[in-house]
């Protein structure tokens, strides 16, 4: 907030001074006395606009300089009401009223700056640069407008010309803790995590108490498969705003992967209270937690996740219709036919049909702390889903002419998933490194368009995708073949829950359920886990693969 000329009398100059000391709420009842007096103190009515907007009163701010505005219109004014209505995310109010402060003073890099943020927020990123590349113009050591600059590339997917900016305004303000967490989220997205760890430590340094910086220095870690300090950076995340869902969730995915389950999963329920989480559903039945007796009673469980998460935690019905429940279960539509084969379920719908009546309800990925699950008694059975008896045949009939041993791969999971530039695997790179002793079928449903070119001209890999209608096809497709091949997608959890071996190949620092070390997991007692040893480092997993690969299948052939 800037201050204006206004009269300098006494009491509106001490009620600025108390502006500048930070006593808000002092200021604005010494405004007040003023205005009492004199309802149009142009001075008192400003002082009093600023004082609202320290408050978080932000309407009234707005009333405040709007009637200052009245009795002489000022530059400065303008910009301050613009921001009080940015507040209340009126931004294109906010943009008319920066214009009008230009239109006052052209030399207003202030204003200029301010209307470059609302023209970012509205997402019309051609104004926002526009307006910063003014406020630069007229004050070239304007680091904030820079690094406002680089976040409209970065919200472009500009990454190169993100970081170019954010250097700049590094370089002017060195000691800028906001510019360089900022920086610091981009190299994370151009997944250069060390770099990002750098600025995290270095805002951390200037501004200790900066807990946004504190949590993404968490991400950081994690990224870098450095769980334990990752664990850290939330437990004080949590401890600073003991309300910070992100921080919570991110605190439990630490301790979920170390295999401290009875922390993890509690602190697994934060993911509802998200500011980004959206509900499925709006139930008024209660949440079964555990606790309520089901005897008798009706309840939902359905989906919220990926299609793998909903693969891995159907394992728990059987144990909740255990406890004398009938069970409804709601799964996403490609997954409805495969979940027939679970004799626990009474009711078995579709994601948008309609759901029956029903007394609790429970997300299924909330069983595992319902139950109380840890690593000594998870549900693991060798399998516990069926692929359909006419699939496999079907399979077995289209599979008959290609020769034994078969192995099924998936090499790419949804790439609108956060981490699918770490979990998948190019299909170029993947194929000139698959051993040429076996017979190789994709498992995609979808194809890349990179990836749907290499597929075409490699007479190696066998592809049935216009076949696979929905995983009920997989299913049975995977029940036909001797092994999988994986990177952490849903065919991962499919192959695992089918009892079929299966080979997940996993990156440096993989999502939580894969834990932090070993080549087993003990949700798919088939699977064996193949890790990057470096970030990005797919050669030596796949290294360690294919020798796997020959050690059993080729030796087993040869019996």
């Amino acid at each position: 907030m800037e201050p204006s000329q206004f009269e300098h009398d006494s009491m509106a100059h001490d009620a600025w001074l108390l502006i500048e000391a930070n006593q808000p709420d002092q200021a604005e009842a010494l405004c007040n006395i003023i205005l009492s007096d004199n309802p149009n103190h142009f001075g008192a009515l400003h002082c009093l606009g600023i004082a609202h907007f320290h408050r978080a009163k932000f309407d009234q701010a707005v009333i405040a300089f709007t009637h200052a505005l009245e009795i002489c219109p000022v530059s400065d004014i303008y910009s301050n009401l613009g921001l009080a209505l940015a507040k209340l995310n009126l931004h294109k109010e906010a943009i008319a009223c920066y214009n009008a402060a230009i239109a006052l003073d052209p030399g207003n890099a202030i204003a200029f700056y301010n209307c470059g943020n609302s023209w970012l927020h509205l997402e019309q990123h051609a104004e926002a640069l526009k307006n910063y590349d003014q406020a630069i113009s007229i004050n070239p050591s304007y680091a904030e407008a820079l690094s406002n600059r680089a976040s409209v590339f970065r919200a472009m997917k500009l990454l190169p010309e993100a970081i170019a900016n954010y250097n700049r305004a590094v370089a002017l303000a060195p000691k800028n803790a906001r510019v360089l967490n900022n920086r610091g989220v981009v190299w994370m997205e151009l997944n250069r995590p060390e770099d990002a760890l750098n600025d995290y430590n270095f805002a951390l340094s200037y501004a200790p108490d900066y807990t946004e910086a504190l949590y993404n220095k968490g991400n950081a870690l994690l990224a870098l498969g450095r769980h334990e300090s990752a664990l850290e950076c939330f437990d004080k995340s949590v401890t600073s705003d003991p309300t910070n869902a992100d921080a919570h969730l991110n605190r439990a995915l630490c301790l979920l992967f170390t295999g401290d389950f009875e922390r993890g999963w509690p602190e697994y329920e934060w993911r509802w209270k998200q500011s980004s989480y959206v509900p499925l559903h709006d139930f008024p039945q209660p949440l079964w937690t555990g606790k309520e007796n089901l005897a008798g009673k009706t309840i939902l469980l359905y989906a919220e996740q990926g299609l793998g998460d909903t693969i891995q935690f159907v394992r728990y019905v059987s144990m909740v219709k255990a406890q004398g429940a009938r069970v409804i279960l709601e799964v996403q539509a490609p997954l409805k036919t495969l979940m027939a084969s679970i004799e626990a379920v009474d009711v078995l719908i579709a994601q948008g049909e309609k759901i029956p009546a029903f007394d609790y309800h429970c997300m299924l990925m909330s069983l595992p702390f319902a139950f109380n699950s840890n690593l000594h008694n998870i549900p693991a059975p060798t399998s516990y889903l069926t692929a359909s008896r006419d699939k496999i045949a079907d399979w077995a009939d289209k599979l008959r002419e290609f020769p034994a041993p078969r192995i099924g791969i998936s090499w790419s999971g949804n790439p609108d998933h956060k981490n699918d530039h770490n979990r998948s695997i190019p299909l170029q790179w993947l194929a000139d490194r698959l051993l040429p002793e076996f017979t190789y079928i994709s498992l995609q449903k979808e194809l890349r368009e990179s990836d749907s070119a290499r597929l075409e001209s490699d007479s190696k890999i066998l592809s049935f995708s216009d076949q696979l209608e929905d995983f009920s096809d997989v299913g049975g497709l995977i029940a036909n073949l001797d092994m999988v091949i994986s990177v952490d997608t849903s065919i991962a959890h499919l192959a695992g829950a089918l009892g079929k071996p299966v080979c997940i190949l996993l990156p440096y620092a993989p999502d939580w359920r894969w834990m932090q070390s070993g080549d087993s997991s003990p949700w798919y007692p088939t699977a064996r886990l193949f890790r990057q040893s470096a970030l990005s480092d797919w050669a030596s997993a796949i290294e360690q693969l294919n020798q796997y690969l020959m050690k059993t299948l080729i030796s087993q052939s040869s019996r």
